[in-house]
């Protein structure tokens, strides 16, 4: 073995099937050690995306921010990208996966048009004069914002995959490949964290349910409160799951046990609020 992997794309099969597991009571006190990576399965799923419940998915950023309307959809990236802003970098990045998501959808609204809630943009008017270099060039965007901890950043990079191909990639990485990438979305995780971002801190909960020990999960409690409190503050909504998780940890834990994993999780998202001033 190369050395203890884990795996990120989980995240939407693991809150599917853990929602739907009934707690064990009989474990010992948890500590707040931040669980080892795991090996992932070699039959693992790539989810859907469009199946987490993230808020940031639907708009990562607002699009607003610096736009300029006299510019095509090419010269906004490329003015975008030109700052060397990590907020901009990933409105550019959005700009393209907008291109590119119209394309993909196309065949959606001409084959079953009875999917679709309205009527989808164009890849005409979503990708403009958008080259395919800059197509080419919008995961080192993803990847500049993930490293500056952009909200919306670290799941758009997850989601596109060491080769930009939706994550179908992750199953040809040799183990020394594996260990470099999720290493590398390490230090994504840990700086996206550090500025609030719901995707990230909905990974830390996850990892400590997917450690085993029935008490260890009590403290993903944390994370989770966490992230919805980061949810509310961003959109002003509660996250889509949170009033099912609650339910479902108010089976397994104490009301005292709530209330000082609620505690942590205030004092958390107190330092990540002054920490971002």
């Amino acid at each position: 073995m190369t050395g203890t992997r884990w795996l990120l794309v989980a995240v939407v099969a693991s809150v599917a099937l853990w929602m739907g597991t009934q707690w064990d009571h009989e474990a010992a006190p948890p500590d707040n050690e931040p669980p080892v990576r795991r090996e992932p399965s070699a039959a693992a799923p790539t989810p859907e995306p469009a199946s987490v419940d993230l808020p940031q998915r639907a708009a990562p950023v607002s699009m607003a921010k610096g736009a300029d309307d006299s510019l095509s959809k090419g010269e906004q990236v490329r003015a975008w990208t030109a700052t060397g802003d990590p907020v901009l970098s990933l409105q550019a990045y959005e700009l393209i996966r907008r291109c590119l998501d119209a394309r993909a959808i196309e065949l959606t609204a001409k084959l079953e048009p009875e999917k679709l809630e309205r009527e989808p943009p164009t890849p005409q008017t979503a990708c403009g004069n958008i080259d395919a270099g800059q197509i080419s060039s919008r995961l080192n965007l993803a990847r500049a914002a993930a490293r500056a901890g952009v909200p919306g950043a670290l799941q758009r990079v997850i989601e596109e995959g060491p080769a930009g191909d939706s994550g179908q990639g992750y199953a040809q990485l040799s183990p020394p490949e594996a260990d470099a990438w999720w290493a590398k979305v390490e230090t994504y995780v840990q700086a996206s964290v550090a500025k609030g971002d719901v995707y990230a801190l909905q990974v830390l909960a996850l990892r400590l349910e997917e450690q085993g020990d029935p008490e260890r999960r009590k403290d993903a409690w944390v994370y989770w409160q966490a992230s919805n409190e980061m949810a509310l503050a961003r959109t002003g909504r509660p996250l889509k799951s949170f009033s099912k998780l609650e339910s479902v940890y108010r089976r397994g834990l104490t009301e005292r046990e709530m209330q000082e994993r609620s505690a942590r999780a205030h004092a958390l998202v107190a330092a990540i609020r002054q920490g971002s001033k």
